[in-house]
């Protein structure tokens, strides 16, 4: 067997991400690793964004997308929960939307989406406003203040990117 000392390269490699093993700071439990990309480029930010696009052709991503924005209504939980019961494919969809703008908010959040892009291909705010209420009310009687967190920090993020855009000069 070889030795753990021993670091076997694959011809053309280059170099690898780097983990930090350290616990975050004020906590006593360990913080999952962090990665860091040091070759990370405009170039892999882009590719980032066009799979993001990609996912949103595919059949389960569009239909759920088409359901969100033209059938899902909820007045509270109590309403959706009795309109789209755990099994049902709408609360799949439901899972499915939020978990996609939740993803791109990750990845924005740890600058692996560019802002710029996204948002001009993207608009958030719709979606957030059809599903804060639902999402709100699961943090609360859950207790997990972070659901859905990145999704909301999103939608603050595209505020403030319109805000940006409507002072910034014109370009031609």
């Amino acid at each position: 067997m070889a030795s753990k000392s021993k670091k076997s390269k694959k011809s053309g490699s280059k170099s690898r991400p780097k983990k930090s093993s350290s616990p975050a700071r004020g906590s006593s439990a360990a913080a999952a690793p962090v990665i860091n990309f040091p070759d990370y480029t405009p170039y892999h930010e882009a590719q980032v964004f066009l799979h993001l696009v990609e996912l949103t052709f595919t059949p389960h991503y569009a239909t759920a997308r088409d359901w969100f924005l033209g059938k899902y209504e909820a007045k509270d939980l109590e309403d959706f929960r009795n309109k789209y019961p755990d099994d049902s494919d709408e609360f799949a969809r439901f899972w499915t939307v939020l978990g996609w703008f939740e993803t791109a908010g990750v990845l924005m959040k740890n600058d692996r989406l560019n802002g710029d892009l996204f948002f001009q291909r993207f608009a958030v705010g719709p979606f957030w406003t059809k599903a804060k209420i639902v999402v709100n009310a699961l943090r609360k009687e859950s207790g997990h203040k972070e659901l859905f967190e990145h999704f909301e920090w999103l939608v603050r993020r595209e505020q403030n990117w319109h805000k940006q855009q409507s002072r910034a000069p014109k370009k031609h």
